[in-house]
């Protein structure tokens, strides 16, 4: 049911796409530095939004390998660093870590 959910929700983006696309065909000059090019209102928004969906991919991917870098340079806790105490129960242990001060 789930994808023919999403297959709904895309054959409606592609219709609004579709008919925004028809109804915006007017050209617009488009500068950049000594460049100077015209194209259809819709062609250019189209491309201005796949520049910024391939921006955030990148900007994503770039985030993400920070932080897998940042987890593997953050050494793990020994586990000889933690004491098991027992409040008498046997099946009522808890780990301290003994290497963090608490004042």
């Amino acid at each position: 049911m789930k994808t023919s959910i999403k297959k709904i929700i895309l054959l409606l983006l592609l219709a609004v796409a579709l008919i925004f696309s028809a109804q915006n065909f007017e050209t617009v000059n488009i500068k950049f530095i000594v460049w100077s090019i015209n194209l259809p209102i819709a062609v250019t928004l189209m491309g201005i939004y796949v520049l910024g969906a391939l921006t955030g991919g990148l900007l994503f991917s770039m985030l993400k390998k920070v932080v897998e870098l940042d987890r593997q340079s953050k050494p793990k806790e020994k586990s000889s660093d933690k004491k098991e105490v027992s409040s008498g129960d046997k099946n009522d242990k808890t780990d301290i870590d003994q290497t963090k001060s608490y004042s």
